[in-house]
């Protein structure tokens, strides 16, 4: 019937297992803080898990949004803008309330420098620069997914978002180091379990992306947008594919063993 289309078409919008992307982050990134001092802040955690789901709606529903614009989601029953009549001001509006929450539960995750009472914004500045691949990737004037750039910045921002989440459960008034400082150090330690755990969380997430571009490579062509399917053709994007798949399983091996 035309309510369960519908329905379904809503479910697909909704992209309920892409948020799996937001929960994975924060608990392999504070997994990794736990593995260094052996606690774990889980209203830290939940909180932080909150915020990300929060900014994952963010751009799942602008990139609607901006897709709308350039009129590439014009076939794409699932997208929110066209399930809601083309009312695309009114889902800009919704996904910025999602990116306020998300920033303002980030924001609730710093900590004091120090007695003086100097707060640590490092949190919300690495999230920040996140939320800003996040928005280049679809947003105006950069569009670099149009430039076949998402996926680099795709593996940037959930690198970077691993730590963040890592440094939310630190309590940098028990260490020597605080800011970006102390991030840069734990991904520079000896078989850093901050910096493979990044990796492992980055490359498949980037590989997401990429395999979301196979169905979609005759609109891609036809709109201008040269994403890595566009360029490289599906047959060798898959070759590219099953190589970072193997990637997947010599890190781990690498940070047992080296």
């Amino acid at each position: 019937s035309e309510h369960d289309e519908r329905r379904k078409l809503w479910k697909a919008a909704i992209k309920v297992p892409m948020y799996t992307v937001a929960v994975t982050p924060i608990l392999v990134g504070s997994s990794a803080a736990f593995a260094e001092t052996g606690e774990m802040a889980w209203t830290r955690v939940l909180a932080f898990l909150l915020a990300a789901v929060a900014v994952i709606a963010w751009l799942n529903i602008s990139n609607d949004v901006y897709d709308a614009f350039t009129g590439i989601d014009r076939n794409k029953k699932e997208s929110v803008v066209n399930l809601l009549d083309g009312k695309v001001h009114g889902v800009h509006l919704l996904a910025l309330a999602f990116l306020g929450v998300g920033f303002t539960l980030f924001g609730s995750l710093g900590r004091p420098f120090d007695a003086d009472g100097k707060y640590d914004w490092t949190v919300v500045q690495i999230m920040a620069v996140c939320v800003f691949g996040g928005y280049s990737y679809q947003g105006p004037p950069f569009r670099l997914g149009y430039l076949g750039l998402g996926e680099p910045i795709c593996f940037v921002t959930w690198f970077l978002t691993v730590c963040a989440a890592y440094y939310a459960q630190i309590d940098t008034s028990s260490t020597p180091l605080s800011g970006w400082a102390l991030v840069w150090s734990a991904l520079n330690a000896p078989r850093s379990p901050l910096l493979f755990s990044a990796i492992l969380v980055a490359l498949p997430t980037a590989l997401i992306l990429l395999c979301s571009h196979f169905h979609q490579e005759e609109d891609d062509r036809r709109a201008g947008k040269r994403s890595p399917i566009v360029r490289l053709g599906t047959l060798r994007a898959s070759y590219v594919v099953v190589a970072a798949c193997y990637l997947l399983f010599i890190f781990p091996m690498i940070g047992v063993f080296f």
